[in-house]
């Protein structure tokens, strides 16, 4: 069995956050956490993915920029939210 590695958990981790706390913000049925949840992991997974960081010398722990994954995730639910999913 292979261990998960430390960036991957990372990315679930704020993903979790950020979608947990979008549907305590703006969810109205339960359906909108998993969308939340979804959108807040495409958002810092295609960072990481991606590779992007252009704010150097930013923390970026296990591989992940953390400042740029953020932004990512909270401009996709920011979007979600107002579309009135």
């Amino acid at each position: 069995m292979t261990p998960i590695e430390p960036a991957v958990l990372l990315v679930l981790l704020l993903a979790t956050i950020y979608g947990g706390l979008a549907h305590i913000l703006w969810g109205q049925r339960w359906r909108h956490l998993a969308i939340f949840w979804g959108l807040a992991f495409a958002g810092c997974f295609s960072i990481y993915v991606f590779g992007l960081h252009p704010l150097g010398t930013w923390p970026a722990p296990a591989g992940v920029p953390l400042i740029e994954a953020t932004v990512a995730a909270w401009a996709l639910l920011l979007i979600a939210s107002h579309g009135r999913v």
